[in-house]
């Protein structure tokens, strides 16, 4: 049976018959030529026998298939993987490697691993003698090479028959001779049909030459050729994919590739298509980006959305002429809040080292001999502490139930709990001095004395337990045991007004209140109370005493906001969501300037061991220098009035929304932006120091710093470095956590945030409309009210230049695109007779396409960046606006908007173009 058989095969081109009635049967291998003068229908029968020209009539067969009756998919399957093509002119892929174009059939049908692929590609150009060009550039061979590696691909698939058209036409005598010995070789096991009008060539290597005339057959002649060897190709591969497909990388690198073989037209068509973009994206920029641009400079001097509220005169002292509560006021105020107070004492304010100048010690007698605890004096009584604030403590031998006035509780540290014991003679422990106790009792003796004013006095108490601790201090259980050993006991005169007719030893009486729960929230109800309106409330009145369960009230003359006011205004407008109370010593909001922040050093970092540094660089310096500013290491954050205007720490009330985590609950816990979150390295804790305290001594000048801490319990969004506290903050951490003192913590005003979407002019308006004691203003409101006009006009100008960038830019593209494809009409003929499906020729075009949509996005992308960040300088500087640069995606957004729309409508452009079969015939003919 014969393995291909042509009967009767007719072709006609219009009116032009080009084959009339061609019968043909050839054997499954072997090498056979169709000799002919041009024009005579060799290319022609080719054409049909390879499946590219269906219009004939009659009957062809190969194998077992009938081309004709196979769909156009169908047909370029077979011809890719059972039929090879060479051509006279070579129809190389001139812009890739040797290697490359022996590749693409094979990865087009195989799934084989790619490392088997390139074995079986070297294979095929060891065989035609290219194994060390596979790596060269086509373009640089000579005709001879370049006819071997189109021998190379045609063998990629091991096809079943090899068709030639012409393959030595273009060569010399050598290079020829060389190729047909090879075609011979290759006759052994395969079909192989050639085309070609040289006779002498034919003859010498021919099986059998069929003569071609006017479209028939004229005659056959045998010829009796010697065989010659056959090479055997090593790999072979038969992981066959069941749809053909070129890699999609491969593709991609072609069309780079492509591009650069023409890289001038290339350019200048990147260049004129990324202009239309960058027109566009520059537009959106300016006319959207620049008014955000200017929001952020002045947010960054004042947060956007804020309101100030301050009093109509401004200057004021926020408190003056205070006194404190006599102690039968402190009773009254105790008997309103029962629930919340567990009784009334009075710490008392004098220089007990000078009163008792002579003779101010303990000592515990031990015989004949007394044994000096040096750490008490008669101070210790009035900073004695609570035993229900020591309950945590463990005592020896055992916590007291009951305390008479005349016993207490030492709390001593290691050293004098040591001395103590030596003097007893007894084990150095606590357990052991405990014991002791029990079994024995052990009595303290105060001694005092000032022989100038022929004072001296002994006071005598049991010591009925002893706790371990860092600092000596008394305990007791009377909260009012103070006033019972001076005033009692001791006979001192007190007073809680100094006047001039005072004694030097007459002793100043500060009442105060023990609390039982919460003292924050304690303060707070009082806050909120208005007949306490002018009382002002204490933790402390002495800088070494800070007893966490008391709270010392005074009477003061206010000048500032009262809290009911802030709260009502708070009442008044569902717009606002939260608000930052300003006060003399811890945040500071003037409302005739751009900037808000803390009024002393402020700051913030992940932990405190780094903020050492900070309390070191400020605490004492010359009067010169107290305003100086150091730089900070990296991770400290300044909350300043000046450095939060600058891109420093900003305090701001809590959002609406949280990004992760929960909202705080109390004043020990904040959020944070994501941006100052991830620059502090997603700490779970943050630490802070605040100036609380500030004095000239001398040529210096000296700052308290105070420590503290608040837990993170989630993240906003946000790129500015902010946290975000409850309300009142400002007041209730500074004076419970810090240690300020009340009277700088006296609220002056208070800066209120409009929830996002509010009008801010007119709730600016409506809240001085109903509340025209006091004062309402939104600083960064007014500014971008000055430059509003100007950008509106610059808005309207633009936008009609992007909607003309936008046109001429897709019809640039669509232009270059159409040039391309008319420029490269040979490859898709090249890829069509190779048996390269449409749809992966359409993806090839298409990957081209996607190069230049990729380079013109990418080239108008870094540009509208660049001018950015050039616009973004130029405000920052104009404005010191210390924020980082963020990237406006809207011009982006926009750009790949356009890239995308010239790109769709070159890839339909293309599926047209593609499937334009009249394209291929009228080259095929």
């Amino acid at each position: 049976m014969n393995y291909l058989s042509l009967l009767n095969i007719k072709r006609s081109f219009g009116n032009q018959k080009v084959l009339k009635g061609i019968s043909l049967d050839l054997p499954r291998h072997g090498l056979f030529a169709l000799l002919g003068q041009s024009g005579c229908g060799k290319t022609t029968l080719l054409n049909v026998l390879s499946g590219i020209d269906d219009g004939y009539s009659g009957f062809y067969r190969i194998g077992r298939v009938r081309l004709h009756s196979l769909s156009e998919q169908a047909k370029r399957e077979y011809r890719l993987q059972h039929i090879g093509y060479l051509f006279q002119t070579f129809r190389l892929l001139e812009s890739e490697t040797v290697l490359a174009n022996v590749l693409l059939p094979i990865e087009a049908v195989n799934e084989s691993p790619k490392k088997k692929q390139i074995r079986r590609a070297l294979d095929l150009l060891t065989y035609v003698g290219l194994q060390n060009k596979a790596k060269q550039n086509v373009n640089t061979l000579s005709g001879g090479e370049k006819q071997r590696v189109c021998l190379a691909r045609a063998l990629a698939n091991d096809p079943d028959v090899l068709l030639c058209d012409e393959p030595t036409g273009a060569l010399d005598e050598r290079s020829g001779e060389h190729v047909m010995r090879l075609l011979k070789q290759i006759s052994q096991r395969k079909l192989v049909i050639l085309v070609s009008h040289d006779r002498p060539l034919v003859e010498r290597f021919a099986d059998r030459i069929y003569l071609l005339k006017d479209g028939l057959l004229s005659g056959v002649l045998e010829n009796q050729t010697s065989a010659e060897g056959e090479h055997e190709i090593a790999i072979r591969l038969h992981e066959k994919r069941k749809e053909s497909r070129v890699p999609g990388f491969f593709l991609l690198g072609h069309a780079f590739r492509l591009m650069l073989a023409k890289r001038k037209r290339s350019l200048l068509a990147i260049s004129m298509i990324s202009l239309g973009l960058i027109g566009l994206g520059a537009t959106l920029y300016v006319s959207q980006g620049i008014r955000g641009e200017l929001d952020y400079a002045f947010s960054s001097l004042l947060p956007s959305g804020a309101v100030v509220m301050s009093p109509l005169a401004s200057g004021e002292a926020v408190v003056r002429n205070e006194a404190p509560y006599s102690y039968e006021e402190t009773l009254e105020l105790a008997k309103d809040f029962k629930e919340e107070v567990s009784g009334v004492g009075i710490q008392y304010i004098a220089n007990f080292e000078e009163i008792f100048a002579d003779q101010n010690k303990m000592s515990v007698p031990k015989g004949l001999k007394e044994i000096v605890v040096p750490s008490f004096s008669a101070r210790s009584f009035s900073e004695y502490r609570s035993l229900e604030d020591c309950s945590e403590m463990v005592f020896y031998p055992k916590k007291p139930k009951e305390m008479e006035d005349d016993s207490l509780i030492l709390a001593l540290p290691y050293s004098d709990m040591f001395q103590l014991c030596f003097g007893l003679e007894i084990l150095r422990n606590y357990e052991s001095l405990g014991n002791y106790i029990e079994r024995f009792g052990l009595t303290s003796i105060f001694s005092f004395a000032h022989y100038e004013w022929a004072y001296e006095d002994e006071q005598m108490f049991r010591v009925v337990a002893v706790v371990e601790s860092d600092t000596p201090f008394l305990i007791h259980s009377n909260p009012n045991w103070a006033h019972f050993v001076y005033e009692e006991s001791m006979r001192f005169p007190a007073s809680e007004v100094k006047k001039t007719t005072d004694y030097p030893w007459t002793l100043y009486r500060r009442p105060f209140l023990k609390i039982k729960g919460d003292v924050t929230s304690f303060l707070k109800k009082l806050r909120t109370d208005s007949i306490y309106t002018d009382s002002l409330f204490r933790r402390w009145v002495l800088d070494e005493e800070f007893d966490e369960r008391r709270v010392y009230p005074f009477l003061a003359d206010k000048f500032g906001i009262p809290y009911s006011a802030i709260e009502e205004v708070a009442r008044a407008s569902s717009e606002l969501r939260g608000r930052v109370l300003t006060t003399p010593g811890s945040y500071w909001a003037p409302a005739s300037t751009m900037a808000m922040g803390f009024v002393s050093k402020f700051f913030l970092a992940a932990t405190s061991e780094e903020l050492d540094v900070v309390i070191d660089s400020y605490s004492d310096l010359s009067i010169e220098e107290k305003d100086a500013e150091f730089a900070l290491p990296k991770g400290i954050y300044d909350g300043g009035l000046l450095q939060a205007s600058l891109g420093g720490l900003r305090l701001e009330p809590l959002p609406e929304k949280v990004v992760s985590g929960r909202k705080p609950v109390g004043v020990e816990e904040c959020l944070l932006s994501d941006s100052l979150y991830r620059k502090l390295g997603n700490p779970k804790e943050v630490a802070l120091v605040a100036a609380t305290r500030e004095e000239q001594l001398g040529r210096y000048y000296h700052r308290h710093f105070e420590r503290g801490a608040l837990k993170v319990t989630g993240t906003v969004h946000s790129e500015k470095n902010v946290f975000y506290v409850n309300e009142d903050w400002t007041v209730d951490y500074f004076r419970d956590f810090l240690k300020m003192d009340a009277a700088l913590l006296e609220i002056s005003g208070a800066v209120f945030y409009a929830k996002e979407g509010a009008d801010l002019a007119a709730l600016v308006s409506r809240l001085n409309r109903s509340f025209p004691a006091y004062r309402f203003e939104s600083p960064s409101l007014s500014a971008l009210d000055s430059v509003s006009g100007t950008l509106d006009y610059i808005e309207v100008v633009l936008l009609a230049f992007s909607a003309v960038a936008l046109v001429v830019s897709a019809l640039l593209y669509v232009v270059v695109m159409a040039v391309t494809i008319v420029e490269n009409k040979g490859e898709v003929q090249l890829l069509s007779v190779l048996g390269i499906s449409n749809r992966d020729i359409w993806r090839s075009y298409a990957y081209q396409s996607f190069v230049y949509v990729l380079l013109s996005f990418g080239t108008a992308s870094l540009s509208i960046f660049g001018l950015e960040i050039a616009l973004h300088n130029v405000i920052a500087s104009a404005f010191s606006s210390g924020g980082g640069f963020a990237f406006h995606p809207l011009p982006l957004l926009a750009i790949a908007a356009g890239s995308a729309l010239a790109f769709v409508i070159t890839l339909l452009f293309l599926g047209v173009l593609i499937r334009n079969k009249s394209m291929l015939h009228r080259e095929q003919k």
